[in-house]
């Protein structure tokens, strides 16, 4: 199978727009390719590579917008989607705010960059291998059995419109979801890096081994309020939710995001800073959003302060602002209005593993079935510990505690924040389609509370 490449990509979003008379046409093509591996119950399982192609058709007719999409790059799929979409755009309702489809300058100039890494998108059978071997074997020697996946993507984005707009990019990342097994217990690895080399399988083997051997026989504790150290994937599995409830210029509009009329509002402790890195960005990095507009920086919250959303054109236009690159759309899931791409949580200054500042309290390695819409406004959440939560007294883990559910406002619980690490942490989000990518510190919050305990159905 061939990586995919910026010539290809663009000649074949040419061919999807093709010549359309009294309307505007877009095409976006998405190609990638990815070598994956699989493993369970400690044994690598199988590998593969896939690679696919998706064409998204939009066309604009007097105002009214169709969508479609395909896989069928053939000449004959690329023209029965732009049919499609085209008389998608005929049966709709004119849409009055509906911006159009950008111009070359509508779209602003993207940043010149190419984070590509050719032996990511080539790949090494031999070294990969190895790779995985030694993320079992360390998983192994804490008497942990291993379980997950390791991707290694190459990627290509190209827009084409019959306004003139034509732009390529492409970019490489590679990513491990790893989960071990010990006993009662369960440890996570994960991680996110633009280049395979920078992804130690093996210390997420081991990491995924070690706690889940820590873990192996947790016991009762009480709900309550607790001083806790969040690991990075915990903080992410927050921040996920808050870039589904409020960052996105839709839920302002609605009134329902957290955002919403609180620009330049005193919203968390000042150690809070929330931010889309934009075209810089080392996750997933593009440069331009599927709509072709180039993408901008987006702060958030800066030192616990409301600040923007990120908007796509339409959005853009309603709120009087322009877009900063982040339409998105989906054939899989409904959409509503923009979404995130690359959301990070700005670093703090304390270094090691810092249990010692936490003191007594919980260590909480990743949260899971989380429900942000509770209250959007407050940014109340939901959820349950998983993968390892441990006692800790005096700065020393002493126990192994069964799963709590915790129901928390972050905004508020962000005003009680005493401690964020200075490194960050990357992993892909659930719903990487529709919200991107996330990095953050650890995070020592004080006094969060655990409404109740989590015991198997």
């Amino acid at each position: 199978m061939s990586v995919p490449s910026r010539d290809r990509a663009l000649k074949l979003a040419t061919s999807a727009c093709g010549a359309v008379e009294n309307a505007q046409i877009q095409a976006t093509v998405e190609q990638v390719q990815t070598r994956y591996a699989r493993m369970g119950a400690g044994v690598l399982l199988h590998r593969g590579e896939i690679s696919r192609s998706r064409v998204i058709l939009r066309a604009v007719v007097d105002g009214a917008e169709g969508i479609a999409f395909t896989n069928d790059i053939s000449a004959e799929g690329l023209a029965t989607a732009r049919n499609q979409a085209l008389e998608s755009a005929r049966q709709a309702l004119p849409d009055p705010e509906h911006p159009g489809l950008p111009t070359d300058k509508q779209a602003g100039a993207p940043l010149d960059v190419d984070p590509w890494d050719e032996a990511t998108a080539v790949g090494s059978f031999g070294q990969e291998t190895q790779a995985l071997q030694d993320a079992l074997d360390a998983a192994r020697s804490h008497d942990s059995a291993l379980a997950g996946i390791v991707e290694h993507s190459a990627r290509a984005r190209a827009v084409v419109n019959s306004l003139g707009l034509a732009r390529v990019g492409r970019c490489t990342h590679s990513r491990a979801r790893l989960i071990a097994s010990c006993g009662e217990g369960s440890g996570h690895g994960g991680a996110l890096e633009g280049c395979s080399a920078d992804l130690n399988v093996q210390a997420l083997g081991d990491k995924a081994g070690r706690i889940a051997a820590l873990a192996r026989a947790p016991e009762d504790i009480e709900p309550g309020r607790y001083d806790v150290l969040l690991e990075p994937e915990a903080v992410i599995e927050l921040l996920e939710w808050l870039s589904m409830i409020g960052l996105g210029a839709q839920s302002v509009s609605e009134g329902t995001s957290f955002l919403a009329g609180r620009s330049g509002d005193r919203l968390t402790g000042d150690q809070v800073t929330l931010y889309d890195a934009g075209p810089e960005a080392s996750l997933l990095p593009v440069v331009f959003d599927a709509e072709g507009v180039a993408r901008r920086r987006v702060d958030f919250v800066v030192g616990g302060v409301g600040g923007d959303v990120v908007h796509d054109r339409r959005s853009a236009q309603k709120a009087g602002c322009v877009s900063t690159g982040h339409w998105r759309t989906s054939d899989s899931f409904p959409v509503n209005g923009p979404g995130t791409e690359a959301v990070i949580f700005a670093p703090g200054t304390d270094s090691g593993p810092m249990l010692d500042k936490l003191g007594t309290g919980l260590h909480v390695q990743r949260f899971h079935y989380v429900n942000g819409y509770l209250d959007p406004k407050k940014a109340r959440m939901t959820g349950l510990t998983r993968d390892g939560l441990f006692e800790v007294r005096d700065g020393e883990v002493v126990r192994a505690v069964k799963d709590l559910r915790f129901t928390e406002d972050l905004l508020e619980a962000f005003t009680r924040i005493d401690g964020l690490g200075d490194s960050l942490h990357s992993v892909a989000g659930f719903w990487e389609d529709l919200y991107g990518a996330f990095a953050a510190p650890r995070v020592l919050i004080r006094d969060f509370l655990f409404s109740g305990r989590c015991t198997p159905s």
